[in-house]
């Protein structure tokens, strides 16, 4: 049985950390190339509902399975402290921690604060308003580059963990 738990965790980590990457490097750049911002906001809506729900359900996957691989691995409370592999684990789980923040910060304030905005704000004449959209953008993405890199810091600590 660990050897599927650990499948199963390994898949949904992809599933989380994949489109991470997508959205940020692939997605978002080009994303400015379409010159109707209705159609913009749109294409945008549709891959981040997806997304969400997609993230949502690997972080469930992984909370289910990392919480079932570390009862197989850690033989007391004494251990997760006083072992190297336990040290890293605790500090994974700090990481972990930090994801389910920011990801809740973004799914459930900073996406909805930005979707309150017209379509069309980017061509207002109302520079405050602008001024204001370019913020939530920019912390949008700060939000968003802050939880994948974290991200990539809970795998780190799992090849630490196997490898290291």
């Amino acid at each position: 049985m660990p050897v599927i738990e650990h499948w199963v965790h390994l898949v949904a980590a992809a599933m989380w950390v994949g489109p991470q990457i997508f959205l940020i490097f692939v997605f978002r750049p080009p994303l400015k190339l379409i010159p109707q911002a209705g159609l913009r906001r749109q294409v945008t809506e549709a891959i981040i509902a997806r997304y969400n729900l997609l993230s949502w359900g690997s972080l469930v996957v992984l909370i289910i399975t990392g919480l079932l691989n570390a009862l197989n691995t850690i033989s007391s409370w004494e251990a997760l402290f006083a072992t190297r592999y336990g040290i890293l684990l605790a500090v994974k789980v700090l990481f972990v921690l930090a994801v389910l923040g920011l990801t809740a910060l973004h799914t459930f304030y900073l996406g909805p604060r930005l979707l309150k905005f017209p379509p069309q704000v980017e061509e207002s004449t109302d520079e405050s308003l602008v001024k204001e959209y370019r913020r939530a953008q920019r912390q949008s993405l700060v939000v968003s580059s802050f939880n994948l890199l974290f991200s990539l810091l809970v795998l780190l600590m799992v090849a630490l963990m196997r490898w290291g």
